[in-house]
């Protein structure tokens, strides 16, 4: 124990989770022991609970492939491998392959047919649908009597549109409406999602729906109107998390290439998460727009590109080092990044470790 706080330590409950599982009583033996009190037992139930479900998963992508888990199931996997390595060292750390699986189930993929169902849509239409006709009294216009702004564009035809909550192919375009411009709110999902924080929303309609939801407290807006964000990144992740205590959002000074250097210096090797976002020209219209990314840094000098987007492409940008040479982020085209990174004191699983000790 702590010798000052006298709480269990973080290699206790790591060999305390192994030896019982090793010994295959970890139910029987977790109740049997009369030096920890009840909360702790339930922590360490919580840990085992987690680590069963990484490795089930584990064991269900070697057998069957990544497509046998589900979207909900891909972030489930990411966050909590993610905390029991960081937590716990229970777990490998998140690897590449790890980045690529969140990528394919936060892509920004929509039919490329108007004609097109739901099933020709990727994950995160699906999650958007699902969530809407589960929340319709959210999205009929109507929120917390303040009238909502339900119209959007048809993402084939152009035209301007209005959701009805009645009409499941209303929904499914105003999803893919979502889908094909929530590229900034994407990649601060999934670099929340690596961070291996508790309480990160378990889907990306969940997120939406909570960041539809919250009160940015600026003139009794909410933190999104459809895909504008309205308030800082700070004020987005906080909202979404309960509350301020979880994620520091680090914005980076400089532009070009100096912008790129001040990037690589924040992450300077260690395992960290954020966002850049670069100026692309439309290739139909000629005009230019910015596109988020997610990116990840696990190895000093590297700043990896995790791209979401390219809606009705086959696939997303290549993962490079945007450190190195490449065809998509350089100082010609970065307008801004952030780091998103756990804040300084976190604990994981504190709601569990913080209560005493009690028999």
């Amino acid at each position: 124990r702590d010798s000052k706080t006298n709480e269990i330590t973080k290699e206790s409950i790591a060999k305390i989770v192994k030896d019982l599982r090793k010994d295959d009583c970890f139910n029987d033996g977790l109740q049997n022991n009369q030096d920890l009190s009840e909360n702790e037992k339930r922590l360490l139930k919580t840990v085992s609970n987690e680590l069963n479900t990484v490795e089930e998963y584990n064991k269900r992508i070697g057998e069957n492939g990544e497509k046998s888990l589900t979207h909900e199931e891909i972030i489930e996997y990411v966050n909590k491998k993610a905390r029991l390595s960081n937590a716990l060292g229970l777990t490998d750390k998140l690897t590449p392959g790890d980045m690529e699986l969140l990528q394919k189930t936060l892509r920004q993929s929509v039919s490329r047919s108007s004609a097109g169902g739901l099933d020709s849509n990727g994950p995160l239409v699906k999650s958007l649908v699902n969530m809407i006709k589960q929340k319709t009294d959210v999205f009929d216009g109507l929120h917390e009597g303040n009238r909502r702004d339900t119209r959007f564009k048809n993402i084939y035809t152009k035209n301007t549109e209005t959701l009805n909550v009645t009409d499941d192919q209303s929904i499914l375009r105003f999803a893919q409406h979502i889908a094909s411009n929530a590229c900034l709110l994407i990649s601060t999902y999934g670099a929340m999602i690596a961070s291996g924080a508790s309480g990160v929303p378990s889907s990306f309609g969940e997120f939406y729906y909570k960041a539809y939801t919250s009160n940015n407290g600026i003139n009794r807006g909410y933190i999104v109107d459809h895909i504008n964000r309205r308030g800082s990144d700070q004020n987005l992740v906080d909202k979404i998390m309960g509350g301020g205590n979880v994620f520091e959002v680090i914005r980076v000074n400089g532009s070009g290439a100096r912008l790129l250097q001040n990037l690589n210096n924040q992450y300077n090797g260690s395992v960290t998460y954020g966002q850049v976002g670069v100026q692309y020209e439309n290739e139909i219209t000629g005009k230019p727009y910015t596109h988020y990314m997610m990116t990840y840094s696990m190895n000093r000098d590297q700043v990896m590109l995790n791209d979401m987007g390219r809606p009705k492409n086959d696939t997303p940008r290549q993962t490079v080092n945007i450190m190195d040479y490449n065809d998509y982020v350089y100082s010609d085209n970065i307008r801004s990044a952030i780091v998103i990174r756990l804040r300084s004191g976190y604990r994981f699983y504190s709601n569990q470790r913080r209560t005493g000790r009690t028999r």
